[in-house]
C-alpha cells in the first residue's frame, strides 16, 4: 500500500515498468520512478509540503516495496510554508498558496513566490454586498407579487368578475402578511444602531406588500461604516432577518412544512374522490347492464306470451268452427 491505496500487480507478467505506471495512475498521490545513475527507485509525492509518504507491505501480496528498497529508505521530507498574519502565531500551509482554510480568513487566497514581509490588504466588496441587498430585495417583492396575482380578483368592462387562483385562500393572505411582518420588524435583541431594514435605507410601501431602496447613501453609509452590524441584522443565529425568514419559509413551504402537508392531505383527497367518482360509475355501469338485462328478459317474455296466446286463439278458433 502507498498511502493507503493497494497496488496490484502480478509478479510473473508485469515488468517494473509496468508496476510504476501502475503507481503513478493510481489514487495514491505519489509518482514512481527509477534513478538509473543511482540504481535506486524514487517516490515522489504529488502534494507540496510537509506530508510525508506512508508505505505498507500487504501480507501474501508480495515484497515489491522491499524489493525495490523503498520501505524502510530515508525520507526526504517536504517543507511547509511557514507565515504570520498580523504579528501573530505562526501558521503553515503545505501549498505555497495561503488560503482561507488555512488562515482562518475568509475568502483569502495569496501565493508566497519569496520569503519575506508582504502587505496584505483585506477589504469587504461593497458593491457585491450592495448588490445582494437589492438582490433580496427583488426576490422579495417577485415572492409578493405572485401571491398577489393569484390571490387578485378582476372585473372586465361588462362586470363579469375573474377570481384569481388562489383568490380567497386564507393560507396564501397568511403567507403574504407574515413574510411583511418579519421584513418590517425590529430585532431588539441584536447589538448596535442596525436593527430593521430601515436602517439600511429599506422602506416598505404603505399601498402593497413590496419593499424599496428608498435610501441608497443610507445603504452606502452602513456598508462602510457598519458592515458587522449589517451581517449581524442578516444573519445572527438567534434573531437575523436571513434567519428568520428561513425558519419561516421552511415550516410553511419545506419539505415537512404546514403547507406541504396541506398540499399532500388535498392530493389524498382528491385521489379520494376520484375513487369514490369511479366506483359510483362503476355500479351506475352495473346497475344500467341489470336493467337492461331485466327490460331484455321482459321483452323476451312478453314475446313469448304473445306467442302462446296466438297459439291458443287460433287453436280454439278453428273449434268453434267445426
Amino acid at each position: 500500500k502507498i498511502n493507503g491505496v493497494e497496488i496490484d500487480y502480478d509478479a510473473g507478467t508485469d515488468s517494473i515498468a509496468d508496476v510504476l505506471q501502475r503507481i503513478n495512475d493510481s489514487t495514491a498521490g505519489v509518482t514512481a520512478s527509477y534513478d538509473s545513475t543511482n540504481d535506486r527507485f524514487l517516490l515522489t509525492s504529488k502534494a507540496s509540503g510537509d506530508i510525508g509518504i506512508a508505505l505498507e507491505e500487504v501480507a501474501g501480496a508480495g515484497n515489491f516495496l522491499s524489493a525495490t528498497g523503498l520501505l524502510g529508505s530515508a525520507l526526504q521530507r517536504g517543507r511547509d510554508l511557514l507565515y504570520t498574519v498580523n504579528n501573530g502565531g505562526q501558521l503553515s500551509s503545505h501549498s505555497n498558496t495561503v488560503t482561507e482554510d488555512s488562515s482562518g480568513i475568509t475568502g483569502l487566497s495569496v501565493t508566497a513566490l519569496d520569503a519575506g514581509d508582504v502587505t496584505v490588504e483585506v477589504t469587504s466588496d461593497s458593491d457585491k454586498i450592495k448588490t445582494a441587498v437589492t438582490g433580496f430585495i427583488d426576490d422579495y417583492n417577485k415572492a409578493q407579487g405572485l401571491i398577489d396575482t393569484n390571490t387578485a380578483s378582476s372585473t372586465d368592462a361588462k362586470g363579469q368578475v375573474t377570481a384569481g387562483t388562489l383568490s380567497g385562500e386564507s393560507d396564501a393572505y397568511s403567507v403574504a402578511s407574515e413574510l411583511r411582518r418579519l421584513v418590517t420588524s425590529s430585532f431588539s435583541s441584536l447589538t448596535g444602531s442596525i436593527k430593521r431594514l430601515e436602517g439600511l435605507g429599506i422602506t416598505s410601501n404603505g399601498d402593497n406588500n413590496n419593499l424599496a431602496l428608498g435610501d441608497p447613501a443610507k445603504l452606502d453609509l452602513a456598508l462602510s461604516g457598519n458592515l458587522s452590524e449589517v451581517k449581524s441584522l442578516f444573519t445572527n443565529s438567534a434573531d437575523g432577518l436571513a434567519v428568520k425568514l428561513n425558519d419561516y419559509l421552511e415550516n410553511t413551504v419545506g419539505t415537512d412544512g404546514s403547507l406541504i402537508t396541506k398540499q399532500d392531505n388535498l392530493g389524498k383527497q382528491a385521489s379520494g374522490i376520484d375513487n369514490q367518482i369511479a366506483e359510483q360509475e362503476r355500479q351506475v355501469q352495473a346497475t344500467r347492464q341489470q336493467l337492461f338485462d331485466g327490460f331484455l328478459a321482459m321483452e323476451q317474455a312478453q314475446l313469448k306470451i304473445n306467442q302462446q296466446l296466438q297459439f291458443l286463439s287460433q287453436r280454439f278458433g278453428s273449434g268453434s268452427a267445426s
